[in-house]
């Protein structure tokens, strides 16, 4: 008769990045995508800020220092708006393409931390992708392509 328990330690066999973890940075880096996208169409919205404020300083006797004042604080609002949005764009388009070649990986969770500010769509897609990133096997992935390169 066999005891019940083994003998001596279990031998414990490591995780290893399977198919499961390349499905779910492929699907994170789609998402990341499709959210720099909406972020876009925002640019645009705030782009008209820009044009009105432009407009109002350009416009000839429309209402004297006082509009060109106010159109310059709308110019400037709506430029630093969309210089920040167009940043964080281009963050999130350099970690979706990280997250296909698995590279960059503290780019990626800085991206991640950055998108949790924004909710709700933001704060959702950040904390998936950092519940992703954290994994054992995911890490060691992106520190394995970083070694071969």
């Amino acid at each position: 008769m066999q005891p019940a328990w083994p003998s001596g330690p279990v031998p414990f066999a490591p995780a290893t990045f399977g198919p499961n973890d390349q499905s779910n940075l492929r699907l994170l880096s789609i998402f990341h995508y499709v959210y720099a996208g909406l972020l876009t169409l925002l640019i645009l919205f705030f782009g008209i800020y820009v044009v009105i404020g432009a407009a109002m300083i350009a416009a000839p006797g429309s209402g004297g220092h006082d509009a060109q004042l106010g159109g310059g604080i709308l110019l400037g609002f709506g430029l630093l708006v969309v210089a920040l949005i167009g940043a964080k764009v281009t963050l999130l388009i350099v970690a979706a393409r990280s997250l296909v070649t698995h590279r960059r990986h503290t780019l990626c969770m800085v991206a991640a931390a950055l998108s949790c500010l924004t909710f709700p769509l933001g704060t959702i897609l950040g904390v998936f992708t950092l519940v992703v990133l954290v994994k054992p096997t995911v890490k060691a992935e992106f520190d394995r392509v970083a070694a071969g390169a």
